[in-house]
């Protein structure tokens, strides 16, 4: 809970809780009538704003960029001659084997018989 110290005439301090801001309350040891402002603006404090906030701080290096993730190798090794081919490619240029997406019984065949569909 918000609380605010105020005091009477008199200098008797009390405690005002937020509900009662901005009304006029008799002091409980004196009996003065203790006048509690509206909130903290009127106590003398002033709001800080983001332009003070910066200027209390400073100026601030700036933080580094973060760091560049290297970038995945776009080409892989062919799975029948293990020669370098581009991840892209259907066809392995050396071999002439196909490594683009193929079926299950399809690849079984090929690396069975590797022969088994060349034309010699």
């Amino acid at each position: 809970m918000e609380r605010m110290k105020v005091a009477c005439q008199n200098g008797h301090r009390h405690t005002a809780l937020r509900s009662v801001y901005g009304t006029t309350r008799p002091c409980l040891k004196c009996g003065a009538n203790v006048e509690i402002p509206r909130g903290k603006m009127e106590t003398g404090r002033t709001a800080l704003t983001d332009c003070d906030i910066l200027r209390i701080l400073g100026k601030q290096t700036p933080l580094p960029p973060p760091p560049v993730a290297p970038h995945p190798p776009k080409t892989g090794p062919c799975p029948r001659c293990s020669a370098r081919i581009s991840k892209s490619a259907n066809v392995c240029q050396h071999c002439q084997c196909y490594v683009g997406v193929m079926p299950d019984f399809l690849k079984r065949l090929c690396f069975a018989r590797p022969n088994a569909f060349s034309s010699a």
